[in-house]
């Protein structure tokens, strides 16, 4: 127990309703053998961590999204996956992990706003019809985000300052000019739309 306390991760997997060890199918000559007292005196390590309320996954999971949205707030539920998936080293995102962080992203402190069939989470603290922010994407590939990503909301907001700034601008400039404060140096379908 006191490695395990040690490490940073831990995973332990069991079921606690499984019956016991069975001497049942044991040869005869084992009668003799000093083992059997061992095999008594171990007691289930499955039990002492359900006992020490250790973190489950799923708090952990909980955590971890709370401090994405919090953090990155807006975000969509593809971006969060990704972040979540970083953060626990893995590459590959299925769909099933995507669903996970859907059914867990639905707690206190978290909105979700569907926008077609994109869905967003945003802080509780944030009002998507008040919110007025929209962010530059950083230089790392890490922090760039795909047009998908964007919320309406933000994509709306870059196009508001960048009409502030220009007073009049033909539909394809506004598109271009917008995208590119966004980090999108070409305005293909997946940008324009």
């Amino acid at each position: 127990m006191r490695a395990i306390a040690r490490g940073r991760v831990a995973i332990i997997v069991g079921d606690p309703k499984q019956l016991p060890p069975t001497s049942f199918f044991s040869r005869a000559d084992a009668q003799d053998s000093d083992d059997g007292d061992l095999i008594e005196d171990l007691e289930s390590i499955l039990d002492d961590c359900l006992g020490a309320d250790l973190p489950k996954a799923d708090s952990a999971l909980r955590t971890l999204i709370d401090a994405v949205v919090r953090q990155e707030g807006p975000i969509s539920l593809e971006h969060l996956a990704r972040r979540v998936a970083a953060h626990w080293d893995v590459s590959r995102r299925s769909s099933k992990i995507v669903k996970r962080i859907e059914a867990w992203a639905t707690f206190e402190g978290v909105q979700k706003v569907i926008h077609d069939d994109r869905i967003f989470y945003w802080p509780d603290r944030q009002d998507p019809a008040g919110y007025r922010a929209f962010r530059i994407a950083g230089e790392s590939e890490e922090t760039c985000r795909k047009a998908d990503d964007l919320p309406p909301e933000e994509v709306a907001n870059a196009a508001h300052h960048v009409l502030k700034q220009a007073v009049s601008l033909p539909a394809t400039g506004l598109v271009r000019d917008a995208a590119r404060l966004m980090g999108f140096l070409r305005t293909g379908a997946a940008v324009s739309g």
